[in-house]
């Protein structure tokens, strides 16, 4: 008996309409390159979920195939695809005259949703064979994806544990009832008779009791934070909403300015064709942790080394910046919390009246102290005053040290300047009370001051521009073309998978449209 059904339509069969489907399918029509590339994926794995006997099942290739090519499309409703299937050319022609029906496309999705990341390796995998891919500089960033989850499907604490008592209510009551139904029956027909299953409005309270208990101890654990806390903060904390319809997704800034459950996934790319070469989705609010995630993958994936990484002001943390130096990788990143690609404005306080312009240096030359950098307050900023780690101490702007004051608090040390109260530019360098200026430094600064000097030189700036124009595209194309601007799947694992299937598609519609321009280049 076969395992698969058999395609209905043969590609080359001749039709009424004096062509074959092959035929009606243009040499240049990308879904031949889905079909392709996805031909390459080996298949074992998944036809072995399928023993054989009975009704024959869809075969995975082709349904795979389907759902690559659908996200690609911006078509990801297992009903939209229902609807492609029998009526778009490209579809049928990819499907060989095969027509699923919805529920069959959902639960294919559903049950082979881990292995989708294993079909976004052959993607990449074609793309290194292609010499699109070759890991010299790879950009990773992150960005927000909508949970299935509503604004409104959230909760504090106090309203979970609410809706948890009025579930727990009703178990109680409906238990209540059965019992007394079930000493009603036994003394009806006697005692022995076998329990029924459970009733199907208790199942639905038992599964959405657990589903509650997700959020709540997710609740939970953001307002741990507000033991110590007084006041407005601590009415912050203890007000944070948890999401109850996907207890896996997190209530997180969104890129339109509010506040919703969402998933924060991320990407590594190659900037020599701005191949999707590493991707995952994680549930924290920051995607920076993920960095070594994502470099380990890209690397894994094309059996290549990454030379240059290229992140924007979030992502060099000492933890990265340690993993760089370690690896010999080219860390090229803004500054923490900084963007290289916005011009540095002057500072908007004008120069005191009762301030001089000049002043004297510790050496005897002479200051412009208006040439000297200031922050948002007024003040000189911190990056006017120069480390001398052989004596460990902070040199001023006028040559004059700052020595270490004190112990080290938590992990940060402070020094201050004992010539503030006869210095001419005290009132543009310190507000403090004492007229002493103080500075601090972390115990991981010196990683953080050497990777700020190696951005200080122009081809890294030139290099970092690269960033913008490998990594903005690919969010540009899944979330506008593709649609992807909200998960269909709610769970972590699920996310994973459609976010997998996605990156999937842009590679090969990348591929695609790369092929495309070649072929109409090599014509002209």
């Amino acid at each position: 008996m076969k395992r698969f059904i058999e395609p209905r339509l043969d590609r080359f069969q001749h039709t009424f309409l004096r062509e074959s489907l092959d035929e009606s399918i243009g040499s240049d029509n990308p879904v031949r390159v889905y079909d392709f590339i996805l031909s390459r994926h080996d298949w074992a794995e998944w036809e072995g979920e399928y023993p054989g006997g009975g009704r024959p099942s869809y075969p995975p290739d082709v349904m795979c195939k389907l759902l690559v090519y659908g996200y690609s499309r911006g078509i990801r409703s297992s009903r939209q695809l229902e609807y492609a299937c029998r009526n778009n050319r490209d579809f049928i022609w990819l499907m060989s005259g095969l027509t699923p029906d919805h529920d069959t496309i959902a639960d294919f999705r559903r049950r082979h949703i881990l292995r989708f990341k294993g079909v976004f390796r052959t993607t990449v995998g074609a793309c290194v064979e292609a010499g699109l891919v070759d890991m010299k500089h790879v950009a990773v960033d992150g960005t927000r994806v909508e949970a299935n989850n509503s604004r409104r499907k959230t909760g504090t604490l106090s309203g979970l544990k609410l809706m948890l008592k009025a579930i727990d209510d009703r178990i109680e009551k409906i238990l209540r009832e059965a019992e007394a139904e079930d000493r009603r029956e036994d003394e009806l027909y006697g005692e022995g008779v076998s329990p029924n299953e459970l009733p199907d409005e208790l199942k639905d309270l038992t599964k959405r009791k657990d589903i509650l208990e997700k959020a709540l101890r997710k609740a939970q654990a953001k307002t741990e934070g507000a033991k110590g806390m007084k006041g407005k903060r601590k009415d912050d904390a203890e007000k944070k909403r948890a999401p109850y319809t996907d207890p896996d997704a997190d209530v997180m800034k969104d890129k339109k300015g509010g506040f919703a459950p969402n998933y924060t996934p991320w990407i590594a790319g190659d900037s020599k064709r701005g191949i999707i070469v590493g991707e995952g989705v994680t549930n924290d609010h920051s995607d920076a942790p993920h960095f070594r995630d994502a470099i380990e993958e890209a690397e894994d994936t094309t059996g290549l080394e990454v030379e240059q990484a290229l992140a924007d002001g979030n992502y060099p943390t000492t933890e990265n910046l340690e993993y760089c130096e370690e690896k010999g990788i080219d860390p090229c990143m803004a500054p923490l919390k900084t963007n290289l690609e916005r011009k540095a404005t002057k500072c908007k306080h004008p120069w005191p009246d009762d301030v001089p312009e000049r002043a004297v240096h510790a050496d005897g030359g002479t200051v412009d102290g208006r040439s000297i950098p200031r922050g948002k307050n007024g003040k000189f900023d911190k990056s006017a005053f120069v480390y001398d780690e052989k004596n460990d101490r902070y040199i001023c702007p006028l040559g004059h040290p700052l020595t270490r004051s004190g112990g080290v608090r938590g992990k940060r040390a402070m020094y201050q300047c004992k010539k503030c109260k006869d210095c001419p530019f005290v009132k543009v360098c310190t507000s403090s009370m004492s007229k002493r200026r103080a500075v601090g430094r972390e115990a991981d600064a010196a990683i953080h001051e050497r990777h700020a000097l190696r951005m200080l030189d122009d081809k890294k700036l030139e290099d970092y521009k690269l960033r913008r124009r490998t990594i903005e595209p690919v969010f540009g194309t899944i979330k506008g073309p593709q649609g992807l601007r909200k998960f269909l799947l709610r769970n972590l694992d699920y996310v994973r998978g459609e976010w997998s299937i996605a990156s999937a598609a842009f590679n090969i519609k990348r591929f695609a449209n790369i092929l495309r321009l070649a072929n109409k280049l090599a014509v002209a």
